[in-house]
């Protein structure tokens, strides 16, 4: 059992080859972590679960509480005031090709009060008509799916290796912005350099646009289906040090905000004392 403060980055939906924080891996959020799940997810919040490993797996169930705690410290008067979230997923490990890998299946339902997609961002109530002000909609749900596979093993240990690794899910539509997403790529131990322990990642996704957007955020925004391509060579330079050049393309979801396609370049080092 677990209860506490904890962060939303790599909270559930983890893959081994795409997975973390941002600080080892991939930078752009949806190689991190499922997109889907963070509308309506404060940065930091309070939580409580239960965890149960099994020889052939696992399974894990969690609560949250979806107020923002980032400032707060023991502070339980007014817990789930805001709403609740609730969570579960089962993990299962596999040995195709003889080689480890693991899959796993979950879902998120949130209660909590959400912009309606359909009159987001209309006029202050004040000046529309009632039936056209800004409504709210207070359940939300998210199904997904996820694997890493190890292709190539360079020694005994279990995750001196590359592999491939792959996400699927499919929520609501609203409030939740995005219908459906979809990633997968390949990433691990380098075979450049398996002396110095550095790591890679190439991985592509698609954050599919909802449908159910009204027409004032459609001529806002221009909502659309997003898409991107991440790269990256995680150089251990020495023992405490690792530098990461990173480059990304992105086909931005928001067509009336940033209609061209973008490329990002960036450069990540860790120090570790």
């Amino acid at each position: 059992m677990f209860g506490g403060k904890k962060d939303v980055l790599g909270s559930f939906d983890q893959d081994i080859f795409a997975g973390g924080d941002g600080t080892d891996q991939f930078v752009n959020q949806a190689l991190i972590a499922n997109p889907m799940f963070l509308l309506g997810l404060p940065y930091s919040f309070f939580t409580a679960g239960v965890v149960s490993p099994r020889d052939w797996g696992g399974m894990s169930v969690f609560v949250m509480d979806p107020k923002n705690r980032t400032a707060d410290f023991m502070q339980f008067g007014d817990l789930f005031q805001q709403g609740i979230i609730i969570g579960a997923e089962v993990k299962a490990k596999t040995q195709f090709f003889d080689l480890p890998g693991q899959q796993h299946v979950g879902g998120v339902w949130k209660h909590q009060e959400q912009l309606d997609l359909r009159f987001a961002f209309n006029p202050p109530e004040s000046s529309v008509p009632p039936d056209i002000a800004a409504r709210t909609l207070w359940d939300s749900w998210v199904m997904y799916y996820g694997f890493d596979q190890y292709f190539v093993r360079f020694t005994d240990s279990p995750d001196r290796g590359w592999g491939l690794f792959g996400r699927a899910s499919i929520g609501d539509g609203n409030p939740n912005p995005i219908q459906y997403f979809l990633s997968t790529g390949i990433g691990g131990f380098s075979p450049l350099g398996q002396q110095r322990g550095d790591t890679f990642g190439l991985g592509w996704f698609l954050a599919g646009a909802s449908d159910q957007f009204g027409p004032v955020p459609t001529a806002l925004f221009g909502p659309r289906d997003g898409m991107g391509v991440e790269w990256y060579y995680n150089l251990q330079a020495t023992p405490w040090l690792n530098i990461t050049p990173d480059l990304q393309w992105i086909r931005p979801g928001l067509g009336a905000i940033a209609s061209d396609n973008a490329f990002v370049y960036g450069v990540r080092a860790n120090a570790t004392f």
